[in-house]
């Protein structure tokens, strides 16, 4: 759910839009084989560490503004008026 909302983030919105949230499939299908998630636990791991070396090893080439793109979706995120309201206690509030 978290890589969901994390996808679904457009920057510089002050609302989140739910009918950005991909589908855990076309996520999947996306990364073409590179990560397996778990449907029961829902989490997505890469396939295999030699994976996760490359990505490491070209990072800079593939993936040049990562970081900076990964600030403004949190920043983004944070700022959204649904979070006006301080902490929520729980999932469905969420």
């Amino acid at each position: 759910m978290e890589l969901q909302h994390a996808l679904g983030v457009e920057v510089s919105e002050s609302k989140f839009d739910k009918s950005n949230l991909p589908v855990m499939d076309d996520i999947k299908s996306v990364c073409a084989g590179l990560v397996t998630v778990n449907d029961k636990s829902g989490i997505i791991q890469l396939v295999h560490y030699t994976t996760l070396q490359y990505f490491k090893r070209t990072q800079s080439h593939w993936f040049p503004h990562a970081s900076t793109n990964i600030v403004y979706a949190c920043v983004t995120y944070l700022s959204f008026t649904e979070f006006e309201g301080g902490f929520v206690q729980t999932d469905g509030q969420f």
